[in-house]
């Protein structure tokens, strides 16, 4: 009877306590050679993936200040990261399948068809290489590469040759990777804007609101602010500036004596000054710069006193303007058209009144609001007062009047669209329930209209 080959193939499973020439030959010596070579070079890579990516702002500036070869190779590599980081992935992938390939041979040496099932063979490869290559080809060298903070710039500078060499090999295939990668991104972030089930329209956002202060200790005052932080990205400079006709301006030939006098009647901090027209404005002058020679004569050159003028756009978005006077410590903006030509002006105060609402200081009158409330259903307006203020005294959505302002920004601009020529006076005008009433108009301007809103009708409990 012949003796079971079992005991036989189990001793090639010792192999390093009773090495098998049957079942460990040259073969699997080599192939665990390969194995040991790869894992270093695949550890290599990972903690050089991890020292090049770690390197910050200020080890960029010692670099470039000490003219050493490694030094520039590593500059060299980062101006293009896309392309360092594909030549870092593929050749560490060249690298494990290597080492997969490699430990194939080992265990059809080791574990040979017969001793085993196949799945079972199969699953014992998969998971032993797995753990190896996880292990010491990626956590322990990226462990080792972070912690080691003085010693990121020498393992980079190190790999920074042979990472070079790599990237000149493999220059079509880092091309190909990062240019797909580069499309794909493309239409990902195409089609997300584009889409209009991932977008949350402004409605959404104040239900949202809504719902969650709902029995709350939240006061109405919240909940508005709230709202109005939610609308604030999307108003532009146009919906709150102040049109140049309402806009105090000083004429840059004007004497000494005639600044004071717009700085005293107007009572305003900050005021434009142009040459020739308001389409040129030079500066602004700020009168807190004046204190010190009120007592100037004529003669007196006020030119040098003059501070930049800060321009935008009329659709500049007032949370990017908001940034800007930031940046800038300004709290004034001209506001040009697409012409060229001067619009208004904008203030910090403008922007934040988007916010919180109206602020008044101790110079504002109450004629200065621009309006006068006679109940609750009935407002009287100046025609220059803006539609995005008409709407927040009125609580009405800045949208509401979108369907014929066409390029309308106050009352009195909507009511001329409205009407298709200038309304006389004591015409009446409606729109979706609310009556306009023309209180005062000359041939060329509307004055003051009378506003009354539709009553609210409530049922008896």
């Amino acid at each position: 009877m012949d003796s079971d080959p079992f005991p036989e193939r189990l001793s090639g499973l010792l192999f390093l306590y009773n090495p098998n020439p049957a079942y460990f030959g040259a073969d699997s010596w080599i192939a665990v050679s390969v194995i040991v070579v790869f894992l270093i070079i695949s550890a290599l890579m990972s903690s050089s993936e991890t020292a090049f990516f770690s390197i910050n702002h200020d080890d960029l500036e010692n670099l470039h200040k000490e003219n050493v070869v490694s030094k520039n190779r590593i500059l060299k590599l980062l101006d293009k990261p896309h392309y360092l980081m594909s030549t870092i992935l593929i050749s560490n992938n060249f690298v494990n399948i290597g080492i997969v390939l490699a430990s194939t041979v080992i265990f059809d040496q080791v574990l040979p068809k017969g001793l085993i099932s196949d799945w079972l063979r199969f699953l014992v490869t998969v998971l032993l290489v797995t753990f190896i290559l996880v292990l010491f080809g990626e956590i322990i060298p990226k462990i080792a590469a972070s912690n080691a903070v003085g010693s990121r710039i020498r393992l980079a500078g190190f790999m920074s040759g042979p990472l070079l060499i790599l990237s000149s090999l493999l220059y079509p295939l880092n091309w190909l990777l990062v240019n797909s990668s580069k499309f794909i991104e493309n239409r990902l972030v195409s089609r997300a804007r584009n889409s209009n089930h991932n977008l949350v329209s402004q409605r959404e956002i104040e239900q949202a609101i809504e719902l969650t202060v709902r029995d709350t200790k939240y006061s109405q005052e919240d909940i508005g602010l709230l709202k109005s932080i939610t609308k604030f990205g999307n108003i532009n400079v146009k919906n709150i500036m102040k049109s140049r006709i309402n806009v105090v301006t000083i004429d840059r030939d004007s004497v000494f004596s005639e600044v004071m006098a717009v700085i005293r009647q107007s009572n305003y901090s900050r005021i434009p000054v142009y040459e020739e027209t308001f389409d040129k404005v030079v500066g602004i002058i700020h009168s807190k710069d004046l204190l010190e020679y009120f007592d100037k004569q004529d003669d007196f050159d006020w030119h040098p006193l003059l501070r930049p003028a800060f321009f935008v756009p009329e659709s500049k978005k007032i949370d990017a303007l908001f940034g800007d006077f930031q940046t800038r410590r300004t709290h004034i903006a001209i506001v040009v058209d697409e012409y060229g030509g001067t619009s208004g002006i904008v203030t910090l105060e403008d922007v934040l009144e988007e916010i919180v609402g109206e602020i008044n200081d101790e110079f504002d009158e109450p004629e200065d609001m621009g309006y006068t409330k006679e109940n609750d259903n009935t407002f009287v307006f100046e025609g220059r007062t803006s539609l995005s203020d008409l709407c927040k005294i009125l609580g009405l959505e800045q949208t509401f009047f979108d369907e014929i302002r066409e390029n309308a920004e106050t009352i009195g601009g909507l009511l001329l669209i409205l009407n298709g020529a200038m309304p006389k006076k004591n015409a009446v005008l409606d729109f979706r329930g609310i009556t306009f009433t023309i209180v005062n108009a000359s041939e060329r301007r509307i004055e003051n209209i009378k506003v009354l809103l539709p009553k609210v009708e409530t049922s008896a409990s």
